[in-house]
């Protein structure tokens, strides 16, 4: 029998070994200012295309990661400066959610943005102040006016009726009238959000071409936005990429097994079904770019 202490170790070592994926693509550029797009010149054929990426947490903590990590913060509290890159003195008198706020979340939405500067002509990042629901439909009305195609990356909570963002909660149907209101025209929406297969339909409405959303409580996360884009900008349409990139992640965790069983605490049944990835919108099997490109 498996203590609840294994569980919880479990659960921080898989926390942890994601943060160290999102640490060792070291052939992905930083570049200058998360929000500001690639310093190298992209090809014509991209200028106008854009990705608006939100990270927040809005202080939505699992209990068996912050468990975990307060059982294991000494080996936690080294590893994670070695990734983020920052005294350990400075990490170490913080909480996980804290530790989240301050150093996790900006260093996963670096990865991710440095990964699309590679693809598109305009690269926005958005967390904390930054990620309310305001500011983001600001963000998407001026790269409307400035002529952008623009495609939408969510690493955000939500359930079958709402998401949240750094202010709060915002009914789904509330964030695609707003869209709608403004005469926005997102092409594609790639979300790690739970229970975000309702919004699909939400979404369709709003004119979007290619949406993604979990069946229910979605554990496929921590891995999938970068494999999504690194299907998706080299040439798979959208509804492949965002299922090669759901594979590639259960692969990865697998190869996690021989530290503590996975396919008994992470990637049971119940956990596969809530991941389980709906994919809708006007055009599913949209590319990344047209294919006379």
């Amino acid at each position: 029998m498996i203590g609840k202490s294994t569980v919880y170790r479990f659960y921080f070592i898989v926390g942890i070994l994601s943060f160290a994926f999102w640490g060792c693509e070291a052939d992905i550029p930083t570049g200058n200012d998360i929000g500001e797009s690639s310093s190298e010149e992209p090809s014509d054929s991209l200028n106008n295309m854009a990705i608006v990426v939100l990270v927040e947490n809005g202080g939505q903590i699992d209990r068996n990661m912050q468990q975990g990590y307060e059982e294991n913060k000494a080996g936690a509290v080294l590893l994670l400066s070695s990734l983020f890159k920052v005294p350990a003195d400075s990490i170490a008198p913080l909480s996980f959610e804290e530790m989240m706020e301050v150093y996790a979340e900006p260093f996963q939405l670096e990865r991710i943005t440095a990964l699309a500067q590679r693809g598109y002509g305009k690269v926005i990042g958005l967390t904390d102040e930054n990620a309310d629901l305001q500011h983001f439909l600001d963000t998407l009305v001026y790269l409307k006016a400035s002529g952008y195609t623009t495609d939408v990356l969510f690493s955000l909570h939500a359930n079958e009726e709402i998401v949240r963002f750094n202010d709060g909660t915002h009914a789904i149907q509330t964030i695609t009238q707003s869209v709608k209101e403004r005469g926005i025209r997102i092409r594609c929406l790639y979300q790690t959000c739970c229970t975000s297969a309702p919004h699909i339909a939400h979404w369709e409405e709003a004119g979007v071409n290619a949406v993604n959303g979990a069946a229910g409580i979605n554990v496929i996360t921590m891995f999938s936005p970068l494999y999504f884009l690194e299907e998706w900008m080299s040439g798979a349409n959208f509804e492949t990429a965002v299922q090669t990139a759901f594979d590639r992640e259960v692969g990865t965790i697998k190869t996690y097994s021989n530290l503590l069983p996975v396919d008994e605490y992470f990637l049971t049944e119940n956990n596969l079904l809530g991941s389980d990835q709906h994919v809708g919108g006007t055009t599913p099997g949209i590319y990344f770019k047209k294919e006379s490109e």
